[in-house]
């Protein structure tokens, strides 16, 4: 989602290999392996064109994906191109493979060669410095569609205050907590509603929870894009994101660029930048009580709303507007590359 968002708005000198397990052969063994027996063809056929000067590796904290971008750091720089490693997905309980023995001796010699590597929060960089990385380390952000930033005719019902849930519907993005609270909340405001969009392994029983406890005004948008999350962001009141775990959560940004103040845990990059009582509130993991507490608050006060939902607008637009972040990452490969060259 990343690069199909910025895409636009980078230079036509930016190549783009896709690589990883397809959907379709996720369960067969033997076509992942064909798959990356593949991608190991097609990118090496891609270095010895001679053409690159920079590769840009984008992996996730797994044992898989650490084995494969290792082997991929290895071969540029054997071809002595610059590499960096962009970790777009990260799990704290999978940094054994990059801080414990014997996974660590595999990631010294392999991803740990590149030039600069760029994370979304400070946890991940800190963890990287205790791994004994001693390069370079930049920030990098996720990003907000243009197009969400573009304001909408379009009138909110006031009779309602509706709480927007927009994410994967799993254990640990806090769906469940989120609708116990919901339950109570519903009983204290009238007004009071609930959106949920998204799909996920919790979608179904989700929806049968709601069925069966026979809880009123929640509306289950599924998995929503383009026009249809516009719409969506548009029509809420409050951005309700109670996740266990984070990198840096896409929909607590889009939610800012939409003027919405944001209830959030204290997960991933949003601790890095997330000012508490300006632009929203923290909640605490697992706390159905918390999210009570919270809501509550935002809702008895709908002037905090409105002030919380203006300075989010004015910070995503300078710091997370897709043209913006592709400019400064542009920048910052081009400023990659030039010391590089100037270092040796």
């Amino acid at each position: 989602m990343y690069y199909s968002t910025i895409k636009t708005y980078l230079p036509d000198n930016i190549d783009y290999f896709h690589y990883g397990k397809n959907i379709e052969i996720k369960n067969s063994v033997i076509k992942s392996l064909l798959k990356l027996f593949n991608d190991f063809k097609k990118f090496t056929k891609l270095l010895n064109t001679g053409k690159y000067e920079l590769i840009v590796l984008n992996p996730s904290l797994g044992f898989s994906a650490l084995i494969r971008d290792g082997i991929f750091c290895w071969l540029a720089k054997k071809k002595k191109l610059i590499v960096v490693i962009y970790w777009r997905g990260w799990n704290v309980e999978k940094e054994k493979y990059i801080l414990r023995f014997p996974y660590s001796l595999y990631y010294r010699f392999s991803i740990k060669i590149a030039d600069a590597m760029i994370v979304l929060n400070s946890i991940v960089k800190n963890t990287l410095i205790k791994s004994g990385y001693t390069r370079k380390i930049f920030y990098g952000t996720t990003v907000a569609d243009d197009y969400l930033f573009e304001k909408q005719n379009l009138m909110k019902d006031n009779n309602y205050f509706n709480i927007l849930f927009l994410a994967r519907v799993e254990r640990y993005k806090g769906v469940y907590e989120l609708i116990e609270a919901y339950k109570y909340l519903k009983k204290k405001y009238a007004q009071l509603t609930l959106t949920i969009a998204g799909d996920g392994k919790e979608l179904e029983n989700i929806k049968k929870i709601i069925h069966d406890e026979d809880i009123n005004d929640i509306n289950i948008a599924g998995f929503v894009d383009g026009n249809e999350k516009r719409i969506v962001f548009n029509k809420a009141s409050c951005y309700v994101f109670p996740s266990y775990s984070e990198g840096m959560p896409n929909s607590v940004i889009e939610a800012m660029a939409c003027e919405l103040p944001v209830v959030t845990t204290k997960v991933g990059g949003i601790i890095d930048f997330f000012v508490e009582n300006k632009m929203g509130l923290f909640i605490d993991k697992r706390s159905v009580s918390s999210i009570i507490e919270k809501v509550s608050l935002i809702f008895d006060n709908p002037e905090m709303c409105i002030t919380f939902g203006k300075i989010n607008y004015e910070y995503a637009s300078k710091h997370f507007k897709a043209s913006v972040v592709a400019r400064n990452y542009n920048v910052l490969l081009n400023s990659i590359i030039r010391e590089k060259i100037i270092s040796g």
